[in-house]
């Protein structure tokens, strides 16, 4: 792969030193509010779907067990924010029609 060619002609050249490799769980210590948004994301789908609004399915994003670490109080905020954002309009972007419901 040209990509990874030049990467090792940067390291040959001593142009680029090379680390160990990183895992994905060390990327919640690098970006911290990444982890916390996606504790509140149970929450706010929860507060999406009791507004009757759709909501996504995050598959492999440990969203539920992130959200089991939501403290109550900011459970409830972010529920009863995104009740109320999507009661009030803040989510009326028309949703795409599918193909075979036009």
């Amino acid at each position: 792969d040209a990509g990874e060619a030049l990467v090792a002609a940067a390291e040959k050249a001593g142009h680029l030193v090379l680390g160990r490799d990183i895992t994905p769980r060390q990327f919640d210590d690098f970006q911290p509010h990444q982890v916390r948004k996606k504790a509140a994301l149970t929450a706010r789908f929860a507060g999406l779907e009791q507004a009757g609004m759709p909501t996504i399915e995050a598959l492999d994003l440990r969203i539920d067990k992130l959200g089991e670490k939501l403290d109550p109080e900011s459970r409830s905020q972010e529920f009863e924010g995104s009740v109320s954002r999507a009661r009030t309009g803040r989510f009326s972007e028309p949703l795409p029609v599918a193909a075979d419901e036009r």
